[in-house]
């Protein structure tokens, strides 16, 4: 997912809720993946105040609202629905 700030090299925070989850989980803070979770996301640095946010290994339960927030005071944000479809098969 690709994230742009309007605000010069902004460090941006990405949250996701699940299908299933009635809140949102906070996975990158100011631009960096919240410790423990590396396993499932990583952030490129930014270029141009752009970032690139990957989900790793996705699975059927990822499916959900994910978001990519700038700004403190007066947050703007964008948001991608995620679907995730086929198999679940191990």
């Amino acid at each position: 997912m690709h994230c742009n700030t309007t605000l010069l090299m902004a460090p941006i925070d990405c949250r996701r809720k699940l299908h299933t989850a009635d809140r949102f989980e906070i996975f990158c803070y100011r631009g960096s993946i919240v410790k423990g979770r590396e396993d499932k996301f990583s952030i490129s640095n930014p270029r141009n105040g752009s970032y690139v946010v990957v989900v790793k290994d996705v699975q059927l339960d990822d499916s959900g609202e994910y978001r990519c927030i700038e700004g403190v005071h007066n947050p703007s944000y964008g948001t991608i629905m995620l679907s995730v479809e086929g198999n679940d098969s191990t």
